[in-house]
């Protein structure tokens, strides 16, 4: 786990190269590489700013459930704070489990080809497996696009959480996004937000399944590992790219 206490933006993260992003052309970054969660949230609260760790949501050190609409999801099994986008362990209702995942074959370099994979089960029809559209084709657009894919797919009636290995996704619409919007879509070093029109997508689909009742959940779960959930959606990112 990196954590990135000064940055753009500060945050948690699990890929050095998500990580390395935040930090450059920062003026005094201050990150560092724990093996533990626990402990990179306990960095960001001793050396962050208190606007950073209140934005991040981190006055609690377990996270919680994620609610796009609190007022009207019921109550976490893990004590919530005031804060509306602190992120999640997951719902108590019941929910249709989605994982999403993100591939870019020669990732950051000309020519590469990015491809998405949501898996909702096994032989399940609504299953994807396609290549990522447009450019720049980088795995951080990948996954988030296989997020906002996996939103459109599902019925907008039910309550979904989405599985992902990208901590940098989950955090871009459950942490950073109600900063970005208030400043207009820029960083704290007045650049635009990056892949901002996946993850305004991925916003307007979350709000508009509150609308009618349903919830929007997120979960990390650890890449390359045996949840098998993760390894058919990281087969079907492959696949697609």
């Amino acid at each position: 786990f990196y954590a990135v206490a000064v940055g753009s933006p500060a945050g948690i993260y699990t890929d050095w190269t998500d990580a390395s992003e935040a930090i450059k052309g920062v003026k005094g970054p201050k990150y560092k590489r724990f093996p533990t969660r626990l402990e990179a949230v306990q960095y960001i609260k001793s050396f962050g700013s208190q606007e950073t760790i209140e934005s991040l949501g981190y006055e609690a050190l377990d996270p919680i459930t994620f609610e796009p609409e609190p007022e009207a999801i019921p109550a976490s099994t893990t004590k919530a704070t005031t804060k509306k986008n602190p992120l999640q362990t997951g719902p108590r209702e019941d929910v249709l489990r989605i994982y999403t995942d993100g591939s870019s074959l020669s990732n950051g370099k000309k020519g590469s080809r990015a491809g998405l994979g949501v898996f909702f089960g096994t032989n399940d029809p609504r299953n994807l497996s396609e290549r990522l559209s447009g450019e720049p084709q980088t795995n951080q657009r990948a996954e988030l696009m296989a997020m906002l894919r996996a939103l459109e797919v599902a019925p907008l009636e039910q309550t979904v959480q989405i599985f992902s290995d990208s901590q940098y996704s989950i955090n871009c619409v459950t942490q950073w996004a109600s900063s970005w919007e208030r400043k207009g879509w820029k960083t704290a070093t007045g650049d635009s937000v990056k892949n901002q029109d996946i993850i305004r997508g991925v916003l307007a689909k979350m709000k508009e399944r509150s609308s009618v009742g349903s919830n929007t959940y997120y979960q990390w779960v650890k890449g390359h590992s045996t949840d098998r959930g993760n390894q058919a959606a990281d087969q079907l990112a492959v696949a697609g790219a």
